[in-house]
């Protein structure tokens, strides 16, 4: 399997396997590109990093070999408090979906470190006691820093 930019967890889930049922988890892996050995059969490949995930069909032939590459449309982002160009620690970070309310990640680290799906997001970041909030978009394949200039 090929590996998208961002580190995660491959899972393979058996489609037509004999022996399994079907949507039955076969094997896991964490590595960056994980072979797998399998019997003959139909197979679903899940790729989750963050909360961006991607899936994809895929048909091992008898003595054969198959090989997958997923893309998985997301971007790396660590965010990063700023004030005046200059990093200030942050004590929280929450991101969401514009329109929703309920946060779909969150850290407490000074910087907010996040794998998503491209497209837009509401960021709300502590600081000093005080929520701000920034709306960010996120290009598939972005990573590294991203500043929030906090007033």
């Amino acid at each position: 399997a090929g590996a998208p930019p961002f580190g995660g967890n491959w899972t393979i889930l058996a489609d037509e396997v004999p022996g399994a049922r079907a949507g039955q988890p076969v094997t896991t892996s964490g590595a960056t590109s994980p072979q797998f050995r399998l019997v003959q059969g139909s197979y679903r490949v899940r790729f989750q990093s963050g909360l961006a995930s991607a899936e994809a069909d895929v048909f091992v032939e008898a003595g054969g070999t198959a090989t997958l590459r997923l893309d998985l449309d997301a971007a790396e982002a660590v965010f990063v408090a700023t004030r005046g160009g200059a990093a200030v620690p942050a004590q929280l970070w929450e991101v969401r979906r514009p329109g929703e309310t309920r946060a779909a990640a969150s850290s407490g680290a000074a910087r907010g470190r996040f794998v998503l799906p491209a497209g837009a997001w509401i960021l709300r970041v502590r600081e000093g006691g005080q929520w701000r909030e920034a709306e960010v978009t996120l290009r598939a394949g972005q990573t590294g820093e991203v500043p929030i200039p906090l007033p």
